[in-house]
């Protein structure tokens, strides 16, 4: 039992994920959400400036205007994505509805009443915001590495027996008091 990044668990019921699913490398995921954002930025700039018509694209009756559009959009959605099926699975299966389900449920929503942009465009925000969270995670992780490296090798503990009694830094117990210079 137990959360940890192999296994998400809660009570008895383990719901196994991959280190890649649960975080993948930064590099990945600026990448994931650097492709999602040009794929959305060319499907709106298709469909709201008319660039077929523009570029002098003759269409036919097999190809519509809105057809590279909503290829962008699905290439976002797919790319950015991608981790969050998974996800939902996951937390599906602990019966907990967390954002993961309610952000495919909106997707696959959108994608069903013809929304394209607006399915790729959720999630490709949904994707920046767990790049966010991933980068401020490393950072808090970080900072807490560097004030552990801070702890003193050596403590005086105060001793009612003893007096002062010096210990390593890692033998010291919660409510010991220690002195400090």
């Amino acid at each position: 039992g137990g959360l940890t990044p192999r296994n998400l668990a809660l009570g008895t019921s383990p719901v196994s994920l991959s280190e890649a699913d649960l975080a993948p490398p930064l590099a990945t995921r600026r990448a994931e959400t650097i492709v999602g954002g040009v794929a959305n930025a060319f499907g709106l700039i298709w469909s709201n400036f008319g660039l077929a018509s523009l570029i002098g694209l003759p269409l036919s009756s097999n190809f519509s205007q809105e057809t590279p559009a909503v290829l962008a959009h699905a290439i976002a959605v797919v790319v950015c994505g991608r981790r969050l099926l998974p996800r939902a699975r996951a937390a599906l299966r602990l019966r907990r509805a967390d954002m993961n389900v309610l952000m495919v449920v909106a997707v696959i929503g959108a994608m069903a009443i013809g929304e394209w942009s607006e399915a790729g465009l959720v999630t490709w925000l949904f994707a920046i915001a767990l790049q966010l969270e991933q980068w401020s995670l490393g950072r808090a992780r970080e900072a807490i590495s560097r004030m552990m490296d801070l702890t003193p090798r050596t403590v005086r503990v105060v001793d009612d027996r003893q007096g002062l009694v010096e210990r390593s830094g890692e033998s010291v117990g919660v409510y010991q008091q220690i002195e400090l210079r």
